[in-house]
């Protein structure tokens, strides 16, 4: 499988095709028994989480994992750490520098929840908000590590139609104007085929298609396996 840089993949099939497991082994929480994982000429392998987010690569997850009693604000701003550039040495001291570095770190983390429609909600906890702001939220706190692969588990999730296309034009919103590229996991065949320019398809762990939404669609090997003759000829 390959991600163009700035494109908009969708990743779907059916429930344990091994779609999370791909984002696990993308991040450094799974290591593949065989294969490579390539980012930007580097490999992936054996890297730690923390170490492929550094490279550029930042997820959400399927079942939201936020700090749910501090703020929208605070969830935020704990991932601006690539803000924070003072060192150690200047933070035990509180230096200019340093000073300086939490005040961007501040900054980047209100830009971003206004970015997200989230800066009504900078002070809520986050256990208040809705299943909506929530899920921006999360996607809030990728961001905030200043990712260039973006990975979204689910995003749409539990959401209500409008929610659910709210949130699509803005993920296509942040794709254009921070020249992402974006891999998606997604249930909802709408959603998945607005935004998709290219969509991957697994079942049983492995790839059995990949083309543009029109090509899946209609490909008999992706019906039988998951759309359904209903969804190819909607």
């Amino acid at each position: 499988m390959q991600i163009g840089s700035g494109s908009i993949v969708g990743l779907i099939g059916p429930n344990g095709a091994g779609k999370t497991t791909v984002f696990n082994m993308l991040t450094g929480i799974y290591e593949p028994v065989a294969g490579e994982i390539v980012f930007d000429g580097k490999n992936l392998r054996g890297r730690r989480p923390a170490q492929v987010n550094r490279l550029g690569i930042a997820r959400t997850f399927q079942n939201i994992r936020l700090f749910a009693n501090l703020t929208a604000y605070e969830n935020v701003l704990l991932c601006c750490h690539a803000e924070l550039t003072a060192g150690l040495v200047a933070a035990t001291l509180r230096t200019p520098a340093h000073r300086r570095s939490e005040a961007n770190a501040r900054k980047a983390a209100l830009a971003i929840l206004h970015e997200l429609g989230l800066e009504h909600a900078a002070d809520e906890r986050a256990i208040n908000l809705s299943y909506g702001d929530q899920r921006r939220l999360e996607i809030a706190r990728a961001l905030a590590t200043r990712p260039r692969l973006l990975l979204l588990d689910e995003p749409t999730a539990g959401m209500n139609p409008s929610e659910k296309a709210e949130l699509t034009a803005t993920v296509a919103e942040l794709r254009a104007r921070r020249g992402l590229t974006i891999l998606l996991i997604e249930h909802d065949m709408r959603v998945v085929m607005s935004i998709s320019e290219r969509i991957v398809v697994m079942d049983h762990g492995e790839v059995i298609a990949e083309g543009s939404p029109q090509d899946v669609q209609t490909n008999p090997e992706v019906i039988a396996a998951y759309l359904g003759e209903d969804a190819a000829t909607r």
